[in-house]
């Protein structure tokens, strides 16, 4: 789990950088679904919120990258819910 949630966020920003947001959304998604069910137990684990931020940070800067203002507001309302 871990070496995907730090790897999946680093795809995502490959995907951006060349300017595939489809993939980077796709790995933001997957990124998000590998870590979420860390953050569902009582308490949390410290090593899911961590990850989940991290997710989180490269999902807003392929959107914001993209100029796709609707979705990176997504992306922050969820951040913002966690």
């Amino acid at each position: 789990m871990r070496a995907l949630a730090w790897g999946l966020p680093v795809s995502v920003r490959v995907w951006s950088a060349n300017g595939d947001l489809g993939c980077a959304d796709a790995d933001y998604r997957e990124a998000v679904r590998v870590v979420s069910p860390g953050l569902a137990r009582q308490p949390p684990d410290a090593d899911h919120w961590s990850c989940m931020a991290l997710v989180h940070d490269a999902g807003m800067e392929a959107q914001r990258r993209a100029g796709n203002r609707m979705r990176l507001r997504e992306i922050a309302q969820e951040t913002v819910t966690l």
